[in-house]
């Protein structure tokens, strides 16, 4: 489980270097977000911004559930 959660705070802190949009962001519940930037990685959330409103969104790791294309 430890080698999982490395491999995704490795692909969150990827996406923040590259400041691409990530077109889906699946939360644990079903809900599903899209088109985020992430702009920061903290010890137990991930920082996501909206680059057409400027919003930004604390998610807990724990809420997260995927993160990608599909």
């Amino acid at each position: 489980m430890a080698v999982v959660k490395r491999t995704f705070l490795q692909q969150l802190t990827n996406a923040t270097e590259s400041g691409q949009p990530i077109p889906v962001i699946r939360l644990v519940g079903g809900e599903v977000l899209r088109n985020l930037v992430v702009r920061n990685v903290g010890i137990d959330y991930v920082e996501l911004g909206d680059l057409d409103t400027e919003g930004t969104m604390y998610v807990p790791f724990n809420q997260l559930l995927s993160i990608g294309t599909m």
